[in-house]
């Protein structure tokens, strides 16, 4: 039996990283997962979401809440942790440029941290990354819905396309949309609106980050790298997918749909990321040997504790287990749950809920609260009702 872990984003704002900081521009993260640790011990490969660039020599770090650079320190934590794989196709892949890109990828390659998703070579992008595990051959993708080129402007040139995996071109792609948009309150924008809504079919009201401009090379991108992974002997297909509307209730109408499309693919396991929030997501459907997430909220970030929101239960996150067989099948899967906190240090921790309740940083008011919600993350995220005692004394709850 294999199992198989997935974590949700793993983020570095600037609060994260002025509490982390040493001196001399050095900084240690290890506290921040001292407590998940033993999480991992018994899995066989762990994978995460890394949404932010890593500067190699911590220049040009996160000075704007929405733009990201973090410290080489973070990634190497992250990896020490015992994370073996990052996703980095994300919509902040590109807030420091092409230029982060190749940061990023050179730092994960001196640590060790496997990852897919943005390149600097493009011999590499064309070569599929398979993983063997116990005989086992799994095929590893990661997508992303934009790079936040509406706010960073970083638009890739046609001959950097292959540098970010895209299900869809970058958001506003098209220089008259950009223009429209940005005078979006004018009395001409009724014809822009007009037009949009023709092309984009009711996208044009949404945020940017919510809306479809797919390409049909995106599409066959897509495709093209699904069918690469089988032909590279992959048994079963991993897709991370960023991908979603931020802190809403429940996933978006595209997100569902995505996900329906990436198993008629040929995916068989889809780590949904991005919408910071805990989602439930096709987690019973292992007779097919398909599983899938919507959101697993944020592994790592400083949301709902430092920053807001506050009320959306953003400081929690799922950590799902994906258990393969010796036939190559997907035979059950499970989930814990954790909490990011602020330590008495001032420094954040990702605590295991079930260790939470147990310690004595709470009160008894503070606990029943603890467990209410817990309750709640567990039933959103598995659609089953589960009780307080199941949840309470089951650090690792299967499905």
């Amino acid at each position: 039996m294999i199992k198989l872990t997935f974590l949700g984003d793993i983020m570095c704002d600037q609060m994260m990283i002025n509490t982390f900081k040493l001196c001399d521009n050095h900084y240690d993260f290890t506290s921040l997962f001292s407590q998940v640790v033993p999480l991992f011990r018994d899995s066989d490969y762990v994978f995460g979401n890394l949404e932010t660039p890593i500067s190699c020599n911590n220049e040009f770090l996160t000075k704007e809440r929405y733009s990201f650079n973090t410290p080489i320190e973070f990634a190497i934590a992250v990896h020490d942790a015992g994370v073996n794989f990052v996703a980095t196709a994300n919509n902040h892949c590109l807030d420091r440029g092409t230029a982060g890109i190749s940061s990023t990828i050179t730092a994960l390659n001196k640590i060790g941290l496997k990852h897919t998703g943005v390149f600097d070579d493009k011999a590499i992008k064309e070569t599929p990354l398979v993983i063997d595990i116990k005989g086992v051959k799994l095929g590893i993708s990661s997508y992303t819905y934009g790079t936040n080129a509406f706010s960073n402007h970083q638009y890739l040139k046609n001959r950097e396309f292959w540098k970010v995996n895209l299900f869809q071109n970058q958001e506003l792609s098209n220089p008259l949309d950009r223009i429209c948009y940005a005078h979006r309150h004018h009395p001409l924008f009724f014809w822009y609106k007009f037009l949009s809504e023709m092309r984009y079919k009711g996208n044009i009201t949404k945020p940017v980050y919510e809306r479809r401009e797919s390409d049909r090379r995106c599409i066959c991108n897509l495709k093209n790298d699904i069918k690469t992974l089988k032909e590279a002997g992959a048994d079963l297909i991993i897709m991370y997918s960023h991908v979603g509307g931020q802190y809403n209730i429940v996933p978006t109408d595209y997100t569902v749909q995505l996900v329906d499309k990436l198993i008629q693919y040929g995916v068989n396991i889809v780590v949904g990321c991005h919408e910071h929030v805990i989602h439930g997501g096709i987690l019973n459907r292992v007779t097919e040997n398909v599983a899938a997430t919507y959101s697993l909220g944020n592994f790592v970030g400083s949301n709902g504790t430092y920053s807001p929101p506050y009320d959306k239960l953003s400081e929690y996150s799922v950590v799902w287990n994906v258990y393969i067989n010796e036939d190559k099948i997907i035979s059950k899967t499970s989930f814990c749950l954790l909490k990011s906190i602020i330590a008495v240090d001032g420094k954040l921790k990702i605590v295991p809920c079930v260790d939470l309740l147990d310690s004595n940083l709470l009160d008894n008011m503070e606990k029943r609260k603890l467990l209410n919600e817990m309750m709640f993350i567990a039933e959103t995220f598995s659609g089953m009702k589960i009780d307080g005692k199941t949840v309470v004394e089951n650090k690792e709850l299967f499905l």
